[in-house]
């Protein structure tokens, strides 16, 4: 914990610089806005918690308010958004703990200067989960488990201009992750905090390429005390091919240093990392993003793994107040140092949703969620529907 603290200090202290920065440069007027959000919500899903062998339909319904206060002033801009998540759910699959209310907040600043940019955010939230929205070792064992989670994030970052084609970026960011559920699961709290360094240069007015450096620390308070120490490079290239199409891609190598109890259980694994991007449209009311990555990620249940996903969806604009979505997308992941060979999971998931303006501020949506998560335990399958409505209003304008 004391080096997360670090962590956290170093970021006040920035914040601190960044607010001289604001405060230092000409009054002016800020322009305030106050608004709000209410989200409405119902759902039914097949096999909520992904068994093999499902219990049972889940329906319920989830009511979410929102408040977000903003201001700005010509080189500034800063944001604060506060809510909460109001769950009720009942049916045969029912036993995963998820009704309650879920309150989170968020924030951030962004400062405009003369030849840098700077911003911070942060967000606490606290969810209640089923566990095997996770994943997990065992999967047999732990699907009728449950936990709350509470999360901290925090990020802080400037970009510099050193002349018209390179800029040089500095940032550090923080996570802590904690659980808490009745029936005592595998799910670790663990703290993730690291910085990056990276430079971007403009090859052409279309095209830019970069480099960076990450080093990222991630310790679990368990048993095993684990701890891992990664290092990643990766460069890359973003370019416009044609005024409808963008491409991009990098790609590098992370290296880690993994320690556990007891002893003579440290590993050094070596892993490539890399990812694709490519957006467009594919006709005037018609666009599509499609995104693929690859690299080590720290795990809920208090591992490093290297995980794999791809993206891909579609948008599609009837006309001027209704739209049709299409999202899809693939993962798998495993143990980064395979010291556990059921330690692996794939899960794809398909969903088409339709989307209606009613009025400006009023707004419904319905869709269809299938979902396949393949363990080395057993498959699974699972069909959800869902329909919401959408109140957005300003208070203070």
């Amino acid at each position: 914990m004391v080096p997360f603290r670090r962590l956290l200090a170093v970021a006040g202290l920035a914040g601190l610089v960044l607010a001289g920065l604001v405060q230092a440069g000409p009054a002016a007027a800020a322009e305030w806005t106050l608004a709000a959000d209410v989200v409405q919500r119902i759902e039914v899903d097949s096999n909520f918690k992904l068994d093999d062998t499902s219990e049972g339909v889940l329906y319920g319904s989830t009511s979410t308010i929102d408040l977000r206060l903003a201001a700005r002033t010509k080189r500034t801009r800063w944001n604060l958004a506060a809510g909460t998540q109001l769950s009720a759910f009942g049916g045969a699959g029912d036993d995963t703990g998820l009704d309650g209310a879920d309150p989170r907040v968020n924030g951030g600043v962004f400062h405009q200067g003369k030849r840098f940019t700077a911003d911070a955010t942060f967000r606490f939230s606290r969810t209640s989960v089923a566990f095997t929205q996770f994943g997990g070792e065992d999967f047999d064992t732990i699907t009728d488990e449950n936990a709350t989670r509470t999360r901290f994030d925090l990020r802080g970052g400037a970009t510099f201009n050193l002349d018209p084609l390179n800029r040089l970026s500095l940032s550090a960011s923080g996570t802590l992750e904690r659980f808490s559920n009745e029936d005592g699961s595998e799910l670790e709290p663990n703290d993730s905090y690291g910085t990056t360094v990276s430079w971007e240069h403009d090859l052409t007015k279309r095209t830019s390429t970069d480099l960076s450096l990450e080093l990222r620390r991630f310790t679990v308070d368990d048993a095993e005390n684990f701890e891992s120490l990664t290092l990643t490079t990766t460069g890359g290239l973003d370019t416009q091919l044609t005024p409808r199409l963008t491409f991009g891609f990098d790609a590098g190598f992370n290296v880690a240093n993994i320690k556990r109890d007891p002893p003579g259980r440290d590993d050094t694994p070596v892993g490539f990392n890399g990812g694709l991007r490519l957006d467009g449209q594919l006709a005037a009311d018609t666009q599509f993003s499609l995104e693929a990555n690859h690299g080590f990620e720290p795990s809920s249940l208090g591992e490093l793994q290297t995980r794999s996903t791809v993206g891909l969806s579609i948008e599609h604009s009837i006309n001027s107040r209704a739209r049709l979505s299409l999202s899809a997308s693939y993962s798998r992941q495993v143990s980064a140092d395979n010291s556990n060979d059921t330690d692996n999971s794939q899960l794809f998931v398909l969903s088409p949703s339709y989307t209606i303006d009613l009025t400006p501020d009023w707004q419904v949506r319905t869709g269809y969620t299938f979902r396949l998560r393949d363990e080395d335990a057993g498959l699974a399958t699972s069909n959800s529907f869902f329909v919401s409505i959408n109140r957005s209003f300003d208070l203070l304008r």
